[in-house]
């Protein structure tokens, strides 16, 4: 399992994602992050730290952990991109969370604009 790529091991996960609301995604998104935040607080307490100032074995478990809810919180991000809003607050947050995310993670300031920009614009689909 641990030589498969992001999209193989997340398959089931996404599956599942892109039948939820976006409400619950946007939850799910807020939990995860939560979460992916105390494990890397956490990895830093002396109880996980070595004698080197490396993560001791427990350390390193925990920090799997921390990399697993990376990639539950990349699913639901790429879950979100995929489902659209049914209403003006389901799709306002649907884009605060895209933009946040990127915002967060993007390489410049141009990417988090343009997709800012791309989100702001209503999808005539929309219901």
């Amino acid at each position: 399992m641990l030589d498969q790529t992001f999209e193989q091991r997340m398959k089931p996960s996404l599956d599942r994602m892109r039948l939820m609301s976006v409400t619950h995604l946007v939850a799910l998104y807020e939990t995860l992050v939560t979460l992916k935040d105390v494990a890397a607080a956490l990895t830093n307490r002396p109880t996980f730290i070595g004698r080197s100032n490396l993560m001791n074995d427990a350390g390193a478990f925990l920090d799997d952990i921390h990399d697993d809810l990376g990639m539950n919180v990349e699913a639901v991000v790429e879950a979100l991109r995929s489902v659209k809003g049914c209403g003006s607050f389901e799709i306002e947050k649907r884009a605060r969370i895209l933009i946040q995310h990127n915002a967060i993670y993007a390489d410049n300031i141009p990417e988090v604009a343009a997709t800012a920009a791309a989100l702001a614009v209503p999808d005539r689909h929309q219901h």
